[in-house]
């Protein structure tokens, strides 16, 4: 579906603004990765993390606990439990490893305590359980 970028009205395909302000809001407002505390530091640490990961469980995501069950995903990158933005560190305590999709549903919250190299993912298993059911929704009377 088709949507208009935020800043300049364009049309894109995908995400809120198009590539060229993109661009330009990361750098003006949120500041350029090594502006905000990640450095080569962060990506190496980030990338063996990731590999780590990789050599114990493969293309594997724990998901998001209570929200998004464990799944298969190629696209597997590392990310701060507690942001740098909340007094977080660049240190492996404080990485867990998410699929892209499971990062972006986090948002820049903190989540709970990765699932650290040493264990095991959830299994197939556990996906196939029942999702909770929802709240009725609620009604105001004036």
């Amino acid at each position: 579906m088709r949507r208009s970028c935020l800043d300049c009205g364009a049309a894109i395909d995908e995400g809120s603004r198009c590539s060229k302000c993109q661009s330009a809001y990361e750098r003006d407002v949120r500041g350029r990765a090594g502006e905000r505390g990640y450095g080569p530091e962060w990506f190496a640490l980030r990338s063996r993390v990731v590999k780590e990961w990789r050599e114990e469980f493969g293309n594997w995501c724990p998901g998001l606990p209570g929200r998004i069950a464990a799944h298969e995903a190629s696209d597997l990158t590392g990310d701060h439990i507690v942001p740098l933005s909340a007094g977080g560190r660049n240190v492996r305590a404080n990485v867990a490893v998410l699929c892209t999709r499971c990062n972006s549903a986090k948002g820049g919250g903190q989540h709970g305590p990765p699932r650290s190299v040493g264990a095991r993912p959830l299994t197939q298993q556990a996906s196939r359980r029942r999702p909770r059911q929802q709240p009725p929704p609620q009604v105001f009377i004036r």
